[in-house]
């Protein structure tokens, strides 16, 4: 109950001076400094940047060290005032407690907030890329690539996002796991190295799927990527190996059941992007290899598509862009 207290008080209670300030926008400055020269950052920006026009995902969280300049203590006040405010929070907790004492400390700590209204500007996003390359000098030992492919696709029910994003992780798993063709044939051939990472983000706000590795050839790899994308859009999903798929995603999500911190922040992500959390496991459940054929033949798209390489420095050469 203590802990919790102090947890609420800090989120309802903030303290700015201008002095408190001064001093964080320092430390945040050469944090955007010091993520600047990471090159997983470097190549996710790029890729965003490759991707996406209007869309706010593509800038950096925490900002350029020139737009946090202007930022005051009366800056934050008028920002926690909308954004802090009660009534766009959600609390969830889980754990060896009760609603009854969690409410009591909510409710000696919370005070009854007006609401607090804002608008956001979301300028229509093309469903074109703006570049196919990004292309990037660093101090890697191997160029890096990441391949993405935009989804302005979103549907405003939040049951239909779920349905969208379940379906993508089963055929990300058939197309791009240590089992498929694919990834198999990449690494045979030397193309890439074991690591390969891939995932589908999908929510009111942005759609995407990414799909990242290390390789001495990004090119081939591409190359590879866009002729396996065209057979599997013609062939469609082997139902055997979608059934798999969809039988591990159904297992992983009822075991997440197990574990506290997965279920708050499981219960958390669906609540924000106001799903029902415990319609998943249904969702799972129903779907067919019919539905994930015609999800992936709308969201892979090669005029959605777009690369982008961190290469190694060249020799006696600085960073470029």
């Amino acid at each position: 109950d203590e802990s919790l207290e102090i947890l609420l008080d800090m989120v309802a209670t903030p303290h700015f001076t201008e002095e408190s300030v001064m001093r964080e926008k320092d430390i945040i400055a050469q944090e955007i400094k010091m993520t600047e020269d990471q090159p997983s950052d470097a190549i996710y920006y790029g890729l965003m940047d490759a991707l996406y026009e209007n869309n706010g995902h593509r800038i950096r969280v925490a900002g350029t060290v020139e737009s946090i300049s202007g930022i005051t203590a009366e800056t934050l006040r008028r920002a926690h005032s909308v954004f802090y405010n009660l009534r766009n929070m959600a609390l969830f907790v889980c754990g060896n407690v009760t609603p009854e004492s969690v409410m009591a400390v909510a409710d000696a700590v919370l005070n009854e907030a007006e609401d607090a209204p804002f608008e956001t500007e979301r300028k229509p996003e093309p469903e074109t890329v703006v570049h196919k390359r990004f292309y990037r000098e660093m101090q890697v030992s191997k160029p890096l690539f990441c391949i993405g492919v935009k989804d302005t696709d979103i549907s405003p029910d939040p049951r239909e996002r779920m349905k969208k994003q379940c379906v993508m992780d089963i055929v990300n798993d058939v197309l791009f796991s240590r089992s498929s063709v694919f990834r198999n044939e990449l690494y045979e051939s030397g193309l890439i190295s074991s690591a390969m990472s891939y995932g589908f983000t999908h929510c009111l706000e942005v759609s995407h799927n990414i799909l990242s590795g290390e390789s001495s050839d990004p090119e081939a790899v591409y190359e590879k990527y866009c002729a396996y994308m065209e057979k599997i859009k013609t062939d469609g999903i082997d139902p055997a190996a979608f059934e798999r798929c969809r039988r591990v995603l159904y297992a992983n999500c009822v075991s997440s059941f197990d574990d506290a911190q997965e279920i708050c922040h499981n219960m958390m992500d669906t609540i924000l992007d106001g799903e029902e959390p415990f319609d998943e496991p249904h969702i799972i459940a129903s779907l067919t290899v019919e539905e994930a054929n015609r999800v992936l033949r709308s969201v892979f798209r090669d005029e959605a598509t777009a690369m982008a390489v961190i290469a190694p420095l060249t020799e006696n050469k600085e960073e470029t862009v």
